[in-house]
């Protein structure tokens, strides 16, 4: 990795430094070509990310969502603590 990034410092050295790098679309062109590599990973399969790629839920399929808060245990928790501010 080390040298990658040794690699990539030198080229852009060899260019003008950043700011020249910026002007050619030479920054552009390499986050394009990161973007288009980790997008063929995800849809390969060869990088999984759960909810994108993996362990997803159809669209027309309902998620089950089950609420942590119902009014039995709402009013039994604001009498606690009612009773615990006074």
């Amino acid at each position: 990795m080390e040298h990658e990034i040794r690699k990539i410092l030198d080229e852009i050295e060899t260019m003008g430094g950043l700011s020249e790098a910026i002007k050619k679309g030479w920054i552009d062109q390499r986050m394009e070509e990161a973007w288009l590599a980790k997008q063929q990973e995800l849809e390969k399969k060869e990088r999984i990310v759960v909810g994108v790629n993996a362990f997803t839920v159809e669209e027309d399929e309902d998620a089950p969502v089950r609420s942590t808060t119902t009014r039995s245990n709402r009013s039994s928790w604001n009498s606690t603590f009612s009773t615990a501010k006074s």
